[in-house]
């Protein structure tokens, strides 16, 4: 083969192949292989084998006590701690529940958090977050993602109850988004998660109650209506000509 084409042919297929060595160490780590995990993703720099890495060398150092092991589990763990991006938890979740992997499930679950605490108030990232919702994710993986959303819903609801007007953007992106509002209503039949998206929902305020209002009537869908239609009371008592979007109405 001619060696140009060779280098081509080489720069495509080599992050495919990490990507494989991922997959194939992900499989090793599931079925507590860690030594065969850790050569299958050696060396590989995509996200998956890294956190294949990481979390094999921590199960590795639970079963061993070799402090080694440790070390460079956290070598792996840390930097990816700090730098992983809201879509790296699609790869992430992988990690959440491996049956036997107590240790590894722990740190990912730490993980996840950190990922969504890092997320901005911009449109995109809370739609992907409540995309990311899932009843059988569990209630621990959903309410992480609940309480990311409710914190960035209170930072446009505040800066309407202080006399602000959100964007035509902010309102369509967000706030009467069905990407964001529909999730939150089916996470309202889950006792675990129940509590955190009624908190969203409120604080989405009027434009959650079509939605609610679509639902066969229960107790955490009319909790949530009643808890809207207060809060809206609350806003017009104190500023009778605001809507939902604006303290003034403009």
């Amino acid at each position: 083969m001619n060696i140009c084409k060779f280098i081509v042919c080489a720069a495509i297929l080599a992050p495919s192949m990490a990507i494989a060595g991922g997959d194939s160490g992900f499989k090793k780590y599931a079925s507590h292989e860690f030594d065969e995990a850790i050569e299958e993703c050696k060396g590989n720099k995509d996200t998956l084998s890294r956190l294949v890495l990481g979390f094999s060398y921590l199960e590795k150092y639970y079963l061993m006590k070799n402090k080694l092991d440790k070390d460079q589990a956290f070598a792996y763990i840390e930097p990816l701690s700090v730098s992983l991006k809201l879509e790296d938890t699609k790869i992430l979740e992988r990690f959440l529940s491996v049956p036997g992997n107590k240790n590894g499930n722990g740190e990912a679950m730490k993980m996840l958090k950190k990922a969504f605490e890092r997320a901005s108030s911009e449109p995109k990232d809370m739609i992907f977050m409540a995309g990311f919702l899932n009843p059988v994710k569990g209630g621990d993986v959903n309410n992480i993602i609940l309480r990311a959303l409710s914190k960035r819903l209170d930072v446009h609801r505040n800066y309407v109850k202080k006399g602000g007007t959100l964007n035509e953007k902010l309102r369509d992106d967000i706030f009467t988004n069905k990407k964001i509002i529909e999730p939150l209503v089916k996470a309202l039949a889950d006792k675990e998660t129940a509590a955190e998206a009624r908190r969203c929902l409120i604080l989405i305020e009027e434009p959650s109650l079509p939605f609610l209002e679509k639902e066969e009537v229960g107790k955490e869908v009319s909790d949530t209506i009643v808890g809207v239609k207060k809060a809206m009371d609350v806003r017009i008592k104190k500023n009778p000509e605001s809507k939902w979007y604006s303290a003034t109405g403009q």
